[in-house]
């Protein structure tokens, strides 16, 4: 679904239908209008809203758009648990390809709003509906938007990775010491973009300003830190006193002195042996 309205404007659309609805309590009268100016605040076509659709019994939908939106709508004071149970009963008899993702039950004072494939409820009074519409953005297409993006990013890191791989390996490594260099680049990757090493950025700075451009010294600076990595700190050992093991230098390159020491397996189980032609990778 294509975003086609701001945050605001669909809030301003929702005070409006709050304010329309703020008194209504019949279902029959004014049912097909409350759906049909509800899906208007989301900037949903209302015209796409089957009425009274029919299942394969003789039951009928209050509103459908197949494949995304179900509605059952009840008169003020209406139990509306025992109205989604009649919709889960509607939706029983629907066709795998119409099976929406969405079901509201309203009556008309409360809305709720269930997210059937991750099973959540959202619970809204209509007096509310203005200052809760971030909980059901979703209707107007924003997490979808959201999780597209995300999808984006994923594959173009992961062609990015797997481009890395392959450069690592033209320089000789291979096996587990192929894959135990990328993971622990990715790890400083990840802690580069979450802050885990202090400060975001730091591992970016390390690369861009303290290796040569060309490449030439990047295997060995990278693995100067991965060791830095794997030995304690200031801060550790006087934390840990009784640590046993190898230590830092007191002369330790000034670069590398903010990087904190990462206590796990990760840096040193496989002391990594360059290849011949590990000097740029």
């Amino acid at each position: 679904m294509a975003i086609t309205l701001t945050i605001d404007a669909i809030r301003k659309r929702a005070a409006k239908f709050a304010k329309s609805y703020e008194n209504i309590k019949s279902e029959k009268q004014h049912d097909q209008n409350f759906m049909r100016d509800f899906c208007e605040v989301f900037g949903i076509n209302a015209r796409r809203i089957e009425w009274q659709y029919k299942t394969k019994t003789v039951t009928w939908v209050d509103g459908f758009i197949p494949g995304m939106l179900l509605f059952e709508m009840k008169s003020a004071g209406e139990n509306l648990d025992e109205a989604y149970g009649q919709a889960a009963r509607y939706i029983a008899q629907l066709k795998d390809k119409d099976l929406p993702s969405t079901v509201i039950v309203s009556d008309f004072q409360r809305i709720h709003v269930h997210q059937r494939e991750i099973g959540e409820r959202i619970e809204i009074n209509l007096c509310d509906l203005p200052q809760e519409i971030d909980k059901i953005k979703f209707l107007a297409g924003y997490e979808e938007r959201a999780i597209q993006q995300e999808q984006q990013a994923n594959e173009a890191a992961a062609e990015k990775m797997a481009g890395l791989h392959d450069a690592i390996k033209t320089t000789g490594y291979t096996g587990k010491d192929l894959e135990t260099y990328l993971v622990r680049l990715l790890f400083c990757l990840f802690a580069d973009d979450t802050g885990l090493f202090g400060e975001k950025g730091l591992f970016l700075n390390y690369l861009i300003n303290h290796t040569k451009q060309d490449g030439s010294d990047l295997h060995g600076e990278l693995t100067a830190l991965f060791d830095t990595l794997n030995k304690p700190d200031d801060g550790y050992l006087a934390k840990h006193p009784d640590y046993v093991g190898p230590k830092r230098l007191k002369n330790l390159a000034e670069h590398r002195r903010p990087f904190p020491y990462i206590n796990g397996a990760l840096l040193s189980i496989i002391r990594l042996k360059p290849p011949a032609s590990a000097g740029q990778l």
